[in-house]
């Protein structure tokens, strides 16, 4: 089996959870940290951290907007969406990548809201079993 454009993201979110309502639907925008790191030249480890903009659409940017708070610590899985745009001062593209969630669970060990046992039928929100139903 072939898996293409699917996204897995452990992270920490950034900020609070952003709903916003167009033409309506509703969509939670939001930005997830994610550590990482690399070996200097002189062989020493440097951490780093990668800031991944996230978006939700329907109920699970409504559930996500209620739950979804800065310092929170959860786990991502979606597809990657980029989008483009002229830029109003000069009219050159712009671009903006984005991870649309698809399923999400928060980790373990950190305090959170009651997020109930099982993902939902359409595959989106908080999964009891989330990293035995997305395998990379």
């Amino acid at each position: 089996m072939s898996i293409t454009n699917a996204v897995k993201l452990v992270g920490t979110v950034g900020r609070d959870a952003e709903i916003v309502n167009r033409s309506g639907t509703d969509f939670a925008n939001f930005s997830v940290a994610c550590k990482g790191g690399h070996k200097d030249k002189s062989g020493g480890w440097v951490d780093t951290v990668e800031w991944v903009n996230c978006v939700a659409i329907g109920k699970t940017a409504v559930t996500i907007g209620k739950l979804f708070k800065k310092g929170s610590a959860v786990i991502i899985a979606g597809a990657l969406r980029t989008t483009s745009w002229d830029d109003k001062n000069g009219g050159s593209k712009r671009y903006k990548t984005e991870v649309v969630v698809e399923q999400w669970t928060f980790q373990q060990g950190r305090p959170q809201a009651s997020q109930g046992g099982s993902s939902n039928p359409n595959g989106a929100g908080p999964a009891s079993n989330f990293n035995d139903e997305i395998r990379f």
